[in-house]
């Protein structure tokens, strides 16, 4: 035996009431408001380490309501997304969690930016030595210039004696 062939059930998923949905779909049905702090979706995340603060998922579960044309009594139905089921999952990190998270993590990050901070100046420092270094090596190398230049040109006058009998 064949199993039975699967039922196209019109159900459809969307934000409750229709929230960032098309206004038709709004239209269709009274009551409906929808707004973003009661029906939006978001995650918010600690920046350091990407644990979940507080997060909101929330959907709404649709069945496309349409007239059959074999029931005369559906004539009078209009096409519509009819709501039938609003979910909202919400976790948000108890105070507990949340000293903890701040307190053996979140503390080390201070200590790392501050380890972080004195490199950066501990390497400013070395490149600024650096830079004085080759400027007096520079002057340097031209007072040696200057002096071989000098011996070169008085020729052998540093060879003779400076008395000669």
């Amino acid at each position: 035996m064949w199993p039975p062939s699967p039922v196209a059930i019109p159900l459809f998923v969307s934000a409750p009431h229709f929230y960032l949905g098309d206004s038709s779909l709004l239209e269709a049905v009274e009551g409906l408001s929808p707004n973003r702090e009661e029906h939006g979706t978001f995650l918010n995340l600690e920046p350091h380490t990407g644990i979940s603060v507080k997060s909101s998922k929330r959907l709404q579960i649709n069945v496309k309501v349409e007239p059959v044309a074999s029931i005369s009594q559906t004539s009078g139905i209009r096409n519509m997304f009819f709501p039938v089921l609003y979910i909202n999952e919400t976790a948000t990190i108890d105070s507990a969690s949340a000293e903890k998270l701040k307190s053996e993590v979140l503390s080390k990050f201070t200590i790392v930016h501050g380890i972080e901070l004195g490199l950066v100046l501990l390497g400013a420092l070395l490149i600024i030595i650096a830079a004085i270094m080759l400027i007096v090596r520079i002057v340097h190398n031209r007072k040696l210039k200057k002096i071989k230049l000098m011996l070169l040109v008085n020729g052998n006058s540093e060879r003779s004696p400076l008395l000669t009998s």
